[in-house]
């Protein structure tokens, strides 16, 4: 495809594999799985169902993702994400990721020591993060909900009912990196790199 050509794709069953950096892609994509080597472009907006989803680089944009056991994204530099009954795993964010996931688990293999936010929000999730050793600062909200953390991860906790607050951080100092995560009816286990 020509550089700058602009893609929508609507697509029920079948498989797309694209080899090229696709940028601002629009995508639906229904029992059909989805292999990309580079999805670039802060407009990018893909919704995938029902089949896998794996993809080398995501550089930017949304992914929606519904009722899928199997999306792998490798190497994850910018990403809006919303997931819906899905089994994600994320080998390494390098910058700054929002992740929502709703049933399912979500994996985070690495976080790159000079990301800038992971900003999590989980309901009915199993999560596991693999943290940077750098310095970052840390919140927490947990709805009858539970966390593992590193006791390296120094923080002070409040209780209100059924809400548990943490807020800290890994390191000595303050830092402008922010890892957020806010969880209702979920399991989160938070492991030191």
């Amino acid at each position: 495809m020509p550089k700058g050509t602009k893609l929508n794709m609507n697509v029920r069953h079948g498989e797309v594999k694209m080899a090229n950096v696709l940028r601002n892609i629009k995508a639906d994509l229904s029992h059909s799985s989805l292999l990309a080597e580079v999805i670039d472009g802060d407009q990018t907006e893909i919704k995938c169902s029902y089949a896998p989803v794996i993809i080398d680089n995501w550089n930017g944009g949304r992914l929606n993702v519904n009722y899928i056991k199997d999306v792998q994204l490798k190497n994850v530099k910018e990403l809006n994400l919303l997931a819906k009954s899905s089994d994600v795993v994320i080998d390494e964010v390098m910058t700054n990721v929002f992740l929502s996931s709703r049933g399912g688990s979500l994996s985070i293999d690495k976080v790159n020591p000079k990301f800038k936010s992971v900003l999590v929000s989980l309901q009915n999730t199993d999560a596991v993060i693999v943290l940077p050793s750098t310095t970052y600062d840390f919140k927490y909200q947990g709805e009858r909900s539970r966390i593992d953390h590193p006791e390296s991860l120094k923080v002070t906790e409040k209780k209100s009912w059924d809400t548990i607050y943490l807020l800290g951080q890994n390191g000595t100092t303050s830092s402008t990196k922010l890892v957020d995560v806010n969880a209702k009816y979920s399991n989160v286990t938070l492991k030191k790199q």
